[in-house]
């Protein structure tokens, strides 16, 4: 039965990355003959990135939220959030990001287990922005950023975690 629930994240997963959508929330949940049972853990696998990720009981919800998706309305009138640079990240990356209008940007940062670890927001002019990172002790990182009820997240891979960072500068 842990079978067919993998294959199926794996399917929605891979078809996630191939069109454009905001937030994606898959409740994964476990049957026996009709019968419900708690898997002690999930492997999903997303074969079209070539990560996965382990849920363990009692936590079978994975929240996506818009990761590497390119926007297909980029350009100077539309909001965009750049990858990071450099690319692994070092003690200090760069995001840059453009909006298209004056108004509350919000950054928040998460684990690769969906756990917020972060959150700040601001009030932003129209133009570029650049954002200073500084990776903690994870290894990954999910940047999402929201402006005007459009949102964009980024990946970033800190090779060499710090426990004593993990922090934004606008």
């Amino acid at each position: 039965m842990k079978t067919l629930v993998i294959l199926i994240a794996t399917i929605l997963l891979t078809a996630y990355g191939h069109i454009f959508s905001q937030n994606i929330i898959l409740t994964l949940n476990g049957d026996n003959n009709g019968q419900p049972v708690n898997p002690d853990s999930i492997l999903i696998r997303d074969i079209s990135k070539g990560t996965d990720t382990v849920l363990y009981y009692p936590d079978h919800v994975l929240h996506i939220v818009n990761v590497n998706i390119d926007n297909p309305l980029s350009g100077d009138h539309f909001f965009s959030v750049s990858q990071n640079r450099p690319n692994p990240a070092d003690v200090l990356t760069f995001v840059d990001l453009y909006v298209p209008g004056r108004g509350e940007v919000i950054f928040s940062v998460f684990d690769v287990m969906g756990r917020l670890l972060t959150v700040q927001a601001g009030i932003l002019d129209r133009g570029e922005h650049t954002v200073r990172f500084y990776p903690g002790s994870e290894k990954f990182y999910f940047l999402n950023v929201s402006w005007s009820g459009q949102s964009s997240a980024i990946k970033i891979f800190n090779p060499e975690p710090d426990p004593d960072l993990c922090r934004l500068e606008l």
